[in-house]
Formats: structure tokens, C-alpha cells, sequence
């Protein structure tokens, strides 16, 4: 009877097991399923991403535009500093499309680790409860203030399914009175259920090489091969200033002024990013950063318009 009993524990405790959710492990689930939408207000972008999450495992995937463009991570273990993996069709004088894979190792001092689609919540301060588009949610949020820069991450969770709902990201800088960056992340189709390892294993068979480029003239090789790293839980500086003094060094850009620097920073950081998602889009061009990244749109209307010159031109009265 003893024993029955002590079967039927170690049963139900298998039981439990096998239902309970994956363990949160730093406010995150470590094993989940998601879909969602990358929105740039100002790049006037919405990028489509699918992701699979596995800390266990030590592997993430996350897909752009159905599938045009792949990313995984694998996790560094001991000795071995993880990589990430870039799978993108690629073109040259020989082949049009090809489908290719590109790696980037990791190093004692860039250790790759999983990349996430969700934010870290054990940073954030619970604010109760709220709206978003008719859903009742958990609203969280966390500020980061630099200097005169201050960023405010909110995020907020299905309060009955605890599902992802809405994650957005404003920046303001006080010294020219408006945002410097905006983006924000809509999820759909969450679950944490078991994921094949399979799906991590897109580049077997193929041949990885270094990344060739368009894009690294003026963005990190870590947000080349893992553009989400730039969005979800950042935790190396920002590579749009060194980007961006590059660009005026390489280009001979000076400005008058601290606010004019910052402004026209501001505009890089948009093109920057518009030119890199189109570039993940699978489209039968590739976009390239030109000397002309840091100016407004009323600046590129004067360069691409006729200017006006007073006076007579030689030309014949137009017909009455």
C-alpha cells in the first residue's frame, strides 16, 4: 500500500510536470512562441517577425517577413562563445537569390547568448492595470534617463491569458524638444509549448561564411546578424553615435551646434533602420547608406526640385 501510494506521487508530480509552463528565469519564460510586428513610426516601417525561444536548449530563431530573412542564436557554453547565424538569399554575378548562410562567432568578451522577443520584466515597476485596444492588460514600465535623453519602455500583458500583448519604446531628448527614437512591437499567436529542435537547425548542410554586407559600412555586426538585439533588452551601447560620427568623418559633415548634431543623428538613426529592414524583405534590390542620411525631407525636396532663377532666360513668351 506504501508503495502504491508512493507511486501515485511521483505520478502526479510527472503529471504536474508535464503541464506546468516553462520556468521564468530573469521575469522571462524560458521557453516560448511568438509572432508579432516590429512598427518605426518615423521609418514609416512594420516589419513581421516569428520567433522561437529555448534557453534550455541555448538556441532562439527569429524569422522576418515570413521567412525572407532568418536569425539564430546559439548559446556560448564554457570555451565555446556561442555564434550567430544569418540565413538570406543572396545575389552575385553568377546566381540571382541564392539562399546563404552567414555566421559570426562570439568571443570571451561577446559572449552570445539566447535572444529574446519579449522584455525583461524583472526590471520594470508593475503600474496596475490598463487599457490597450479593448484588451484589460498588466501595464509595465521602466525609464531610462541619460543626460537629457529619457527613454520609456511599457509593456503590457493579456491579464486573463498572461499572453504578450504591446511593447513600445519612446525616447525624448530635451535639447531638441521631441523624440529621438520611437518603435513599438504588437505580439499575436504566443504559446510555450514544446518546440522541435529542428527549427533551430536551419543551417545544417549549409556552408556559413563571414557576412559580406550591404550594411556594415555604418551598422554593428551584432545588429546585422540579430536586429531584435537592437529593440528587446539591449545591453550593449548604443551603435548609432559611433555610427554616425563614422558617417560624418567619412562624408566631412560638421554642424553648428550640439542641437543640430543631435537632430541630424536623429534623422541617421531612421534611415539606418528603414535601409536595413528593407534589406530583410527579400526584395529584388539592395538599399546602401549614401552622403545624403542625415537630411530632412524638405533638404532632399530642394536637391531633386528645378531652383528658380529671377530674370529673363532666353527662353520665348509662352503663347497667349
Amino acid at each position: 500500500m506504501h508503495q502504491l501510494s508512493v507511486l501515485i506521487t511521483i505520478l502526479l508530480i510527472v503529471i504536474a510536470s508535464i503541464n506546468a509552463g516553462p520556468v521564468l528565469r530573469d521575469g522571462l519564460p524560458s521557453r516560448y512562441h511568438v509572432s508579432g510586428v516590429i512598427q518605426l513610426p518615423y521609418a514609416e516601417i512594420s516589419e513581421p517577425f516569428e520567433s522561437w525561444i529555448d534557453v534550455e536548449a541555448g538556441f532562439s530563431r527569429i524569422d522576418y517577413y515570413g521567412g525572407a530573412a532568418k536569425t539564430v542564436q546559439r548559446k556560448g557554453r564554457g570555451q565555446d562563445y556561442g555564434a550567430n547565424y544569418k540565413i538570406v538569399p543572396m545575389s552575385d554575378e553568377q546566381v540571382l537569390n541564392k539562399i546563404s548562410c552567414f555566421q559570426s562567432n562570439g568571443s570571451q568578451a561577446d559572449i552570445v547568448d539566447v535572444q529574446h522577443t519579449l522584455p525583461d520584466v524583472s526590471t520594470f515597476q508593475d503600474m496596475g492595470s490598463a487599457e490597450w485596444r479593448g484588451i484589460k492588460c498588466e501595464m509595465y514600465q521602466t525609464i531610462d534617463q541619460v543626460g537629457d535623453k529619457k527613454s520609456t519602455y511599457t509593456y503590457y500583458i493579456d491579464v486573463a491569458s498572461k499572453h504578450p500583448v504591446h511593447y513600445e519604446m519612446f525616447g525624448y531628448d530635451s535639447l531638441i524638444g521631441s523624440h529621438f527614437d520611437k518603435y513599438t512591437i504588437d505580439y499575436y499567436n504566443y504559446d510555450e509549448e514544446p518546440i522541435d529542435p529542428t527549427v533551430f537547425h536551419v543551417t545544417d548542410g549549409m556552408t556559413c561564411t563571414g557576412f559580406p554586407g550591404p550594411g556594415l559600412e555604418h551598422t554593428a555586426p551584432h545588429v546585422l546578424f540579430n536586429p531584435m538585439s537592437e529593440y528587446i533588452n539591449r545591453r550593449s551601447a548604443d551603435y548609432i553615435e559611433s555610427s554616425f560620427e563614422q558617417f560624418k568623418k567619412n562624408h566631412e559633415h560638421k554642424y553648428d551646434s550640439e542641437l543640430e548634431h543631435r537632430q541630424r543623428m536623429k534623422i541617421f538613426r531612421q534611415n539606418v533602420r528603414y535601409i536595413n529592414t528593407r534589406n530583410r524583405a527579400a526584395l529584388p534590390y539592395k538599399m546602401k547608406l549614401n552622403k545624403f542620411a542625415d537630411r530632412t525631407d524638405d533638404e532632399l525636396r530642394v536637391l531633386r526640385g528645378r531652383r528658380y532663377t529671377k530674370g529673363y532666360n532666353g527662353g520665348l513668351p509662352f503663347p497667349k
